[in-house]
């Protein structure tokens, strides 16, 4: 794992970052059951740097893919309002 992986996951494990998923807003309680996510996909020209990285539960990491931070809440807010 990438040391700011590591480094990121410590300090929400220790309690220094919000303990929940950016997009669902999921409870983190297993270091496990969460990554951290690249706001920008390296795909896309991001870069592993703490701004550019957010803690994100395994199934929105894996359902935004390629998408951007951005586009992944739109989608959301879309199924969102589908719903009501």
């Amino acid at each position: 794992m990438h040391g700011k992986f590591k480094e990121m996951k410590k300090l929400i494990i220790l309690g220094q970052l919000a303990p929940y998923c950016t997009y669902c807003g999921k409870k983190i309680t297993d270091p496990n059951d969460f990554t951290m996510d690249h706001k920008l996909p390296l795909s896309r020209g991001g870069q592993t740097v703490s701004s550019n990285l957010t803690p994100a539960c395994m199934h929105c990491n894996q359902e935004k893919g390629m998408l951007t931070s951005e586009e992944y809440m739109v989608v959301l807010n879309f199924r969102k309002s589908k719903e009501r």
